[in-house]
């Protein structure tokens, strides 16, 4: 059993590290379609997602995000107060790709000038928005070297290494897909850690300095359309990951918020789509199959 899948495309919303001008939200939803996958825009996700919600079905879908600006109709607030988390806390799942998850949200553009495309991507991080919707902390970092991808991300269809930029703080409601080490760093919410003689002596053997003293400038993703430089202390040597799956529902513990890819793709190509479809469709077949599990033992124990 395999829960329903659908891909969230709409020509009137921009995207950001999925490059619209490259095309690449249109030919995500296009390589989906010849799957015959259904394509939904701003406001039949809002109606699919409201429906699932209404006839309690969310466990059993999953979205696609082909664009990594979530749009204002699943995005009514900043904060837990929005369809899109009623539809993960639900036992909803989403799949998303590029830059960080929430960083921005969409409004129609009025046409498709590059103006006007800009304009409809309004920036609610400075607001709380990752944090505040999906409960995560983002890192801006310059990664060391390419990935590595754990045994549950290879479970998953992930197999394209790539060179990551926006990871987040791991906590226990995280589940690694692929992880990191970044040279420097900066935290979304700066957190002080006090560092006990272990760690200070961890740091020396292995090479790693404190840089939260020193009066640096350091830009972060400069090229990758930041408008100007996170504010924080940087901090060096420091893993975290950057593919995730979060769970916002127990009773259906394999659903959740499923995070890759956090890099501006240079190129999109037919393996990557390829592959992003196959991990789509081992994420339908481990929620459709943890539902009816779930059912299932719900009927025995009261039986």
């Amino acid at each position: 059993m395999q829960a329903e899948t659908i891909v969230y495309y709409d020509a009137n919303y921009t995207s950001v590290w999925i490059d619209h001008r490259k095309g690449y939200p249109q030919k995500i939803a296009n390589a989906f379609s010849k799957k015959e996958y259904r394509i939904l825009d701003a406001n039949s996700l809002k109606t699919f997602m409201v429906e699932a919600l209404e006839n309690g079905t969310a466990n059993q879908k999953l979205v696609v995000f082909a664009q990594d600006v979530a749009p204002a109709p699943i995005v009514e607030t900043i904060s837990s107060q929005t369809t899109l988390r009623e539809y993960l806390d639900a036992g909803g799942s989403a799949l998303w790709i590029g830059d960080i998850p929430l960083y921005y949200r969409g409004v129609p553009a009025k046409d498709q000038t590059e103006e006007e495309i800009e304009k409809s991507r309004i920036e609610i991080s400075k607001e709380g928005g990752p944090t505040a919707v999906l409960g995560v902390i983002p890192v801006y970092g310059t990664a060391k070297m390419s990935v590595s991808i754990t045994t549950l991300g290879r479970s998953m269809g992930l197999r394209s290494k790539w060179s990551g930029m926006r990871p987040i703080i791991q906590d226990r409601g995280i589940k690694p897909l692929a992880r990191s080490e970044s040279i420097l760093c900066i935290h979304y919410i700066d957190i002080e850690r006090r560092k006990n003689i272990f760690r200070r002596f961890a740091e020396r053997i292995s090479g790693g300095i404190s840089v939260k003293a020193l009066p640096i400038e350091f830009k972060l993703g400069t090229e990758a359309k930041q408008k100007e430089p996170p504010k924080g202390v940087p901090h060096a040597h420091e893993t975290h990951v950057n593919a995730w799956v979060k769970n916002f529902n127990s009773y259906y513990p394999k659903s959740g918020f499923y995070r890759i890819w956090d890099y501006p793709p240079i190129t999109l190509s037919e393996k990557m789509l390829n592959e992003l479809i196959g991990i789509s469709e081992r994420i339908a077949f481990r929620i459709g199959n943890q539902s009816q599990a779930f059912f299932i033992s719900e009927v025995n124990r009261k039986t």
